[in-house]
């Protein structure tokens, strides 16, 4: 799932954006979070590399898009950027910041989707998966390639990347549905591991590079030794 912020401060009109991008998102068939934000400086305080699309009016009291771009790019320079003004002399300041498409008001709607197309097809291309989950402490995007094994704690779902322990309250069937990844297998009942970070295995157990040790059900034993090798010779063949 995607993250996308309209960064715009006339209400009404960041309102037709996001009907926009609502319509072109069931027509493809894509699902995202949509962030409406009315001011680049108000976008800024809560801006943590979480989006991978931001349709931005350039004209804004405060801050401008220009300005709030610079600022974004110093973060994040692969957030692909769509400029949406009533000027057209600011297109030069506009590729300054790398924007990836400059449309003129008012928005013709066949060319936002081209230039949502053209967007989508760069950003599932260089972006690696993440999805967005509900933690305990709110909503996380996790990039699917940093988690290295899931299971069921006191009736919670702990998610570890790393050092980094994520909980939430959501079923491990409900986690692997969300993932939908060929590269993690259910071990154990409790236990859903990425093999990528599966160092060594045992007669019932995994280990994992944190050393983290995880059972393997004695009914899943084959069907994992079987999954494992289909990795490995996958990551041969690239």
């Amino acid at each position: 799932m995607n993250h996308i912020a309209i960064i715009e401060d006339e209400l009404e009109t960041a309102h037709q954006y996001h009907d926009l991008l609502e319509s072109y998102l069931h027509q493809r068939q894509r699902c995202a979070v949509i962030d409406l934000y009315p001011q680049g400086k108000t976008f800024l305080e809560s801006f943590r590399k979480q989006y991978d699309l931001l349709l931005m009016d350039i004209q804004m009291d405060e801050m401008d898009g220009i300005e709030t771009a610079r600022y974004v790019r110093k973060q994040d320079p692969e957030v692909c950027l769509i400029f949406i003004t009533s000027m057209e002399q600011f297109a030069i300041q506009g590729y300054q910041v790398e924007a990836f498409r400059y449309l003129l008001k008012p928005l013709n709607p066949e060319e936002l989707f081209s230039a949502l197309d053209k967007a989508y097809a760069r950003i599932d291309k260089a972006a690696p998966q993440r999805i967005l989950i509900r933690t305990l402490e709110g909503e996380t995007q996790l990039e699917v390639n940093q988690i290295e094994y899931a299971e069921i704690r006191q009736r919670q779902l702990w998610i570890h990347c790393g050092v980094q322990l994520y909980r939430c309250n959501m079923t491990l069937n409900r986690f692997e549905e969300l993932l939908n990844n060929p590269d993690f297998f259910r071990c154990h009942e409790g236990y859903l591991i990425h093999m990528k970070y599966v160092r060594r295995f045992g007669r019932q157990e995994v280990i994992m590079n944190s050393e983290a040790v995880i059972p393997v059900s004695r009914m899943k034993k084959n069907d994992f030794l079987a999954a494992f090798a289909r990795y490995v010779g996958a990551r041969q063949d690239v």
